[in-house]
């Protein structure tokens, strides 16, 4: 009975099932939405409705011109950002789910479509990111949905090229690396396609790619202005990081990075991902795949697998995975019918409600008690975390403290620059690139943000507090004119006389302002 209702609802006429699946996931995220920016590039994007600046990094290059526009029409009615963002994250995490359907069925059935999709909507990765202010579902969805695309021209409807075009250009707007890790796909179906058809469809590219560049070039200050901005954040935050330029540490580090992104991504499913490939190859099948499939699948996954482990990933962002999880959710579907039916042909049993049944156990396992800060628990700790700090600094007086945070990535200058509008607050960091070159400072005031050489304090301020770790501990111990104090693990708060700061941070080139704000 429940067989025949399944595939009642799965039949390619009915919308039943994949809507199904699409208020699952909306239902399932809503609950667990973090309460604060989870992360500082958060925080940016939120800064950027308001006033649209890389150079500021509000946000930070490469600009992400349509993810932050796109934001700004829910931002007209709803006045917090967190929420904007989070409800595109949920968005566009059920919208991924449901075109993994369609693909998965396209590509093999639609009960492997079913498994993939049930496999999505409870990815701890996805579903993680689902809960926050990132635009990494976003690139999920036009990474499926594009994918669709191409296997849909691959299979002689090349009619599609139009819509091709116009999505891969738009995913662009978004996050302007997605159209590169995807043009090799793109490819994958052109060869059957018009000569003048894929002319004419590179002019549609280019030319709603402008549609969105251009604008957003205009808003930074121009190409000049544009071109710093990004060189300015390679220097000192990616240039040098390439395996090519750091060697084993460097492949060591992105290698297990993206091989943890992946394994948040899939769960349980990892171990089926690895056997069923491992029983393929045993077993001498290999002949057996499909070409194109294999082909299709390898020029979805590679490019920004071999750029996240080459050239680099940050360590502590699990949605670069997002853009090569929706291609594993599938094949993961597949090899779990396939080990399934391997099972049946020996036991005489169905292990495919079992098998599904434990990879879904595994995976909700893993989002709400997993000790990784990137599930469930992960987001409440670092909300209640959050709340701690901005409790504390609450209790200084914003006519007279400055506060000094470092750039965390979970909690930093620029979350307590935005909950904390009143404050006059600064990053302290230090960088300097190979070059020699020092990076300037940020800081900020009424969400307003300045880049200078130099900590230049308003003339009112003679107090501070600091939020520092183990390491500027090391200069505070010992001085009697400071104050410190345990806040959370590994964090403390100091207070004192801005007569004090050079002890604190001994690098800071400090200066005090005449004007009685920082920002006018």
């Amino acid at each position: 009975m429940w067989l025949k209702l399944f595939d009642k609802l799965a039949d390619r006429g009915n919308w039943i099932l994949p809507l199904s699946l699409f208020f699952i996931t909306v239902i399932s995220r809503i609950p667990f939405a973090s309460k604060y920016f989870y992360y500082s590039d958060s925080v940016q994007y939120a800064l950027a409705l308001d006033n649209y600046n890389i150079t500021l990094h509000q946000p930070h290059p490469p600009g992400y011109f349509l993810y932050v526009m796109l934001g700004r029409i829910p931002y007209l009615f709803i006045k917090d950002a967190n929420i904007v963002f989070i409800s595109l994250s949920i968005l566009f995490s059920a919208l991924t789910v449901i075109t993994i359907f369609f693909l998965g069925r396209e590509v093999f059935n639609t009960k492997c479509a079913f498994l993939a999709s049930i496999l999505a909507i409870t990815s701890p990765n996805l579903w993680f990111h689902g809960e926050i202010a990132l635009n990494y579902p976003i690139e999920a969805f036009f990474s499926t949905f594009i994918a669709y695309l191409v296997w849909k021209i691959h299979k002689n409807n090349d009619n599609l090229i139009w819509l091709l075009a116009v999505s891969l250009a738009l995913a662009g707007g978004f996050r302007q690396n997605t159209p590169i890790f995807l043009a090799p796909l793109c490819w994958f179906c052109l060869w059957k396609v018009n000569p003048l058809k894929i002319i004419a469809s590179f002019v549609v590219f280019l030319t709603v790619s402008l549609c969105w560049f251009l604008p957003m070039l205009w808003m930074t200050g121009g190409w000049d202005t544009y071109i710093a901005a990004f060189n300015e954040l390679w220097l000192f935050s990616n240039s040098g990081s390439s395996v090519f330029e750091r060697g084993w540490p460097a492949l060591k580090l992105y290698s297990l990075s993206i091989f943890y992104f992946i394994n948040l991504g899939l769960g349980g499913g990892i171990v089926i991902l690895f056997f069923g490939i491992y029983h393929y190859i045993r077993n001498n099948r290999l002949k057996f795949i499909d070409k194109s499939k294999l082909l299709f699948f390898s020029l979805w996954i590679l490019p920004a697998l071999l750029f996240y482990i080459l050239i680099i990933i940050h360590p502590s962002v699990p949605g670069y995975a997002l853009i090569i999880l929706p291609p594993l959710y599938i094949v993961v579907a597949h090899n779990t019918i396939y080990i399934s039916d391997e099972l049946l042909k020996v036991t005489k049993l169905n292990f495919t409600i079992i098998l599904t049944v434990t990879l879904v156990i595994i995976n909700i396992y893993m989002f709400f008690f997993s000790s990784s800060p990137y599930t469930s628990r992960g987001i409440r700790d670092n909300d209640n975390n959050l709340k701690v700090i901005l409790t504390h600094f609450e209790s200084y007086n914003p006519a007279s403290t400055a506060l000094f945070l470092p750039s965390f990535m979970f909690y930093g200058s620029r979350h307590v620059m935005y909950y904390l509008s009143e404050f006059v607050v600064y990053d302290p960091n230090v960088k300097i690139a190979s070059t020699g070159e020092i990076r300037k400072f940020f800081g900020g005031q009424y969400r307003r943000t300045i880049l200078s050489d130099r900590v230049i304090l308003p003339v009112n301020i003679n107090r501070f507090a600091a939020l520092i770790t183990e390491g500027e501990k090391q200069y505070v111990d010992g001085l009697e004119e400071v104050s410190i104090r345990d806040l959370l693990p590994g964090l403390w708060i100091v207070d004192g006389s801005v007569d004090q700061l050079k002890n604190v941070y001994p690098r800071l080139n400090l200066i005090a302002d005449k004007s009685r704000s920082l920002v006018n």
